[in-house]
């Protein structure tokens, strides 16, 4: 899956490049979901049973 978002993430760049390379705030934003997918998807392939968020929340607001 994570060669996949990282595929996706590459063809998604050239097919709006124009989009986002004509404000400077698309390719802030850009970049930063991108890298924020691909190290969640690095962190959920190295360790695939992590807690999620909403787990850890329910067990401290007990």
């Amino acid at each position: 899956m994570f060669y996949v978002l990282t595929l996706l993430t590459i063809f998604s760049f050239i097919r709006q490049r124009k989009k986002i390379l004509k404000e400077k705030i698309n390719l802030v934003i850009f970049i930063f979901l991108s890298t924020a997918g691909i190290a969640m998807g690095i962190i959920h392939s190295i360790y695939p049973y992590m807690p999620s968020l909403a787990g850890a929340l329910e067990k401290y607001m007990k």
